[in-house]
């Protein structure tokens, strides 16, 4: 008797549609879920215990919630969740206003979710709340003899970015036309705003509506500085050592206010001299992160000169010139810098 040969797993049946697979655009409504606090959860609780929790609140969520979707699948600790959207424009306002309504609704029942559950048996300690991005627009659908494998596009990235800003816990939706399509009580329960996103919105806001319980930082109301790149001020000032060994706290002009993921700091440059009192050609720089001061015609950057005059106690406060005996000068510069890790 020959073995019985075990069904193919979901992965190798993708394989074998991949093959034959193709693309298709149509018009979506794109949500994604979060549950807040799941990595905590998940590292206090037995990894079985975690599976009967994530089978039924996922469970619940397409049971009640995000009903009838056209496509959706687990990221992990959330969903993404897919709905096609029709031709007629009242129907798509229908639609939208329809899915938004059940995921407030999910957003404020969330943390019972899985409470009648009674093979979740660590109801005491599971996570309290969720965060919601939503997006309308175009996506490519990836089928393959009639199986939908996936959904990619930018419509989905925003929507998972929108996700992210949806904290602490709420709803967080974007639509170009979102006050033409949210219906006059739907829209009493968001706020509109506006936010930065990397990638995506970097100069110029994106237009958002955020439900009760979305905080809205000041860096998302931030344009995005270009990641490890610094921001100059416009001209250099130039201090003799001797000035420097006065020291003392000493300002220096940024070309902007500073935004909150941003550090003000001033690099100090200065000549090597030889034993023979001559420049060797090379230099010498410090890096000080000082303290941002708002005055009318801009904002400064301060750092102590003394910080300075200890790394240059080495330099003659003068050097011989054709006719005469000239100071010596240390180059200042101030710029903006993400944070790190930012």
């Amino acid at each position: 008797m020959s073995p019985t040969r075990q069904r193919p797993q979901l992965h190798e049946q993708l394989r074998e549609l991949l093959r034959s697979a193709g693309g298709e655009t149509p018009q979506v409504l794109a949500v994604f879920v979060d549950i807040r606090g799941f990595s905590s959860f998940s590292t206090r609780v037995d990894s079985p215990e975690v599976a009967l929790y994530l089978r039924s609140v996922f469970t619940a969520m397409l049971d009640t919630y995000l009903v009838e979707p056209d496509y959706f699948k687990p990221t992990g600790d959330g969903l993404m969740v897919i709905y096609h959207l029709p031709s007629d424009p009242a129907q798509v306002r229908t639609k939208v206003n329809e899915v938004l309504r059940r995921s407030l609704a999910l957003v404020e029942n969330f943390a019972d979710l899985a409470e009648d559950d009674i093979l979740v048996n660590v109801t005491g300690q599971v996570p309290q709340s969720l965060g919601i991005g939503a997006a309308r627009g175009s996506a490519t659908r990836l089928i393959s003899s009639g199986q939908v494998l996936d959904y990619t596009g930018k419509c989905l990235n925003l929507a998972a970015r929108l996700m992210d800003k949806a904290r602490p816990s709420g709803v967080v939706f974007h639509d170009p036309r979102a006050n033409q399509i949210l219906d006059e009580e739907l829209n009493s329960y968001f706020t509109s705003d506006a936010v930065y996103i990397r990638g995506i919105a970097e100069s110029e806001p994106l237009p958002i509506h955020v439900s009760d319980g979305v905080v809205v930082t000041r860096a998302d109301r931030e344009p995005i500085a270009p990641l490890s790149r610094r921001t100059w001020s416009y001209s250099d000032t130039w201090l003799t050592v001797t000035e420097v060994r006065a020291g003392g706290p000493y300002g220096f002009w940024l070309s902007r206010a500073p935004r909150s993921f941003e550090t003000a700091s001033v690099l100090a440059a200065w000549d090597v001299f030889g034993r023979d009192g001559k420049r060797t050609g090379t230099q010498r720089h410090a890096e000080i992160t000082g303290d941002v001061d708002e005055q009318p015609e801009g904002h400064l950057v301060s750092i102590m000169l003394e910080e300075v005059a200890e790394r240059t106690r080495d330099l003659p406060t003068e050097v011989q010139g054709f006719f005469k005996m000239k100071p010596v000068k240390i180059r200042f510069q101030a710029f903006l810098e993400p944070l790190e890790g930012d």
